[in-house]
């Protein structure tokens, strides 16, 4: 199964966005992102994407707290 929105480019919406180490509000918290931040999509679990910075972190962050804005074309 394609998940055409996988490794899409996407910008933060909040001020904060709490990234995760599950996709879960339970979850620890390991840091935050900021609003206008670029991250890319690299995993989906309910309302939950995973994501992936600049540096190579990767997490867990509420789907409503991100904007799909560009497609990576392979």
């Amino acid at each position: 199964v394609v998940d055409r929105d996988l490794d899409h480019a996407v910008v933060v919406e909040r001020k904060t966005a709490q990234v995760r180490v599950s996709p879960f509000n339970t979850a620890a918290s390991e840091v935050a992102l900021s609003e206008g931040e670029e991250v890319s999509i690299i995993g989906r679990h309910g309302d939950f994407v995973r994501v992936r910075d600049g540096e190579g972190r990767r997490g867990w962050v509420q789907s409503a707290a991100v904007q799909f804005i560009v497609p990576r074309r392979s």
